[in-house]
């Protein structure tokens, strides 16, 4: 696996104010309830809890009963064992010339916006890692797997031109006779957690039902597993630079190593803590204009911290791997149009988040589709 460059990725530099970082637990909303009968007081009570986190963090943390805890672990050393190859053999996997994410993008080829302004607004005590990158700091240390997401009943609805044109060119890499089986079983079980998620949501902001989840049915969500090696780090080292998801929500296993901050829109930084059987999930700026800004996309970025250095020394002296895998879902809308939702469509919505979305470029409020490809190509990773 490629190593990194921590001068040409602009690896970070020691900062002089140590960061004010919390820990922020959160218990896991149990989706049992809404899952065996949506009009059960506690299903009602598991929607208004799982809002609350959304609107005070903008993420929260679900234990579903769906779960098979085998294809997690299945994905996890799957992935870990295909980035440990050599930069040679991922190559192959590089696809150019494609106007979607297919195949694997190899470390320093993502560039997240830079949003120095955001940065320097920050008071020294918050402000994140990324700020004290050198001007080459824009380029993601971690490489990433591109594998379309979509569940099968929704798959066998479709007429075969648009089953191709959601699940594209899949590419399975050598080596690896399972990839298929193991990728399709954690991404349509992730992909099923969030379409719940978003049903939830739907209750607990009296949101029309469907309004939020019916996009995401047959939408372009995406399965990216990451990967970055972590020997040899140091601490503050950034693995992936300040940013936010596109998509409308984002649902994580727990990474293998701890490394993730995300920010208030107090601007207050927090390391999210979620038990080992549940998903942690981030809200993307999809479901912040969807909802007016009720909730927001949460910035967040991945360094190397005190825990993680702790957990690489323990990794090394068991003989263990010390590649940092994620498994981020990102399910993102398809064909349904982006604009504030129900009571969170006011003048005051419509005017900003019109602005955000470049209304006046399109003409109409875009699809979710159409600024999704346009912003994967300004971060590089769809090529332009």
């Amino acid at each position: 696996m490629r190593k990194i460059n921590r001068v040409g990725l602009g690896i970070a530099t020691a900062r002089d104010v140590p960061l004010e970082l919390k820990r922020v637990e959160f218990p896991l909303v149990d989706m049992a309830p809404f899952l065996r009968d949506r009009g059960d007081p506690a299903a009602l009570r598991a929607c208004r809890e799982l809002t609350a986190q959304f609107v005070a963090h903008d993420c929260g943390a679900v234990r579903d009963p769906r779960v098979n805890e085998h294809a997690r672990d299945d994905v996890l050393d799957m992935v870990r064992r295909y980035f440990e190859q050599d930069d040679a053999v991922l190559a192959r996997d590089v696809r150019t010339g494609v106007d979607r994410a297919i195949g694997v993008n190899l470390s320093g080829q993502e560039e997240p916006r830079r949003w120095a302004e955001v940065l320097a607004s920050y008071p020294a005590a918050r402000r994140p890692y990324t700020a004290y990158l050198n001007e080459r700091w824009a380029a993601n240390a971690q490489a990433r797997f591109h594998w379309a997401a979509a569940l099968p009943e929704e798959l066998r609805k479709m007429t075969a031109a648009r089953r191709a044109q959601i699940l594209g060119d899949q590419l399975v890499p050598d080596g690896f006779p399972n990839w298929m089986r193991v990728m399709n079983a954690s991404a349509v079980q992730q992909h099923r957690t969030a379409i719940t998620v978003a049903e939830m949501l739907e209750v607990g902001l009296e949101l029309e039902r469907g309004s939020l989840s019916n996009g995401l049915r047959a939408g372009n969500s995406l399965f990216a597993p990451t990967a970055c090696e972590l020997r040899g780090l140091e601490l503050g080292d950034v693995i992936a630079p300040y940013h936010f998801d596109l998509g409308r929500l984002t649902v994580h296993f727990v990474a293998s190593f701890a490394a993730l901050i995300c920010w208030t829109r107090e601007r207050m930084p927090f390391q999210p803590v979620v038990p080992g059987s549940g998903f942690f999930i981030q809200a993307g700026m999809e479901l912040e204009v969807l909802t007016g800004g009720h909730i927001r996309t949460g910035f967040h970025e991945v360094v190397i911290l005190e825990q993680t250095l702790k957990q690489i020394a323990a990794a090394i002296g068991a003989g263990a791997s010390t590649t940092r895998v994620g498994t981020p879902l990102f399910a993102q809308g398809g064909d349904d149009v982006l604009h504030p939702l129900g009571r969170f469509r006011t003048n005051a919505t419509r005017a900003v988040y019109g602005r955000l979305l470049g209304v006046e470029k399109y003409g109409r409020w875009p699809t979710a589709a159409e600024w999704q490809r346009d912003e994967l190509r300004r971060t590089n990773i769809v090529p332009a």
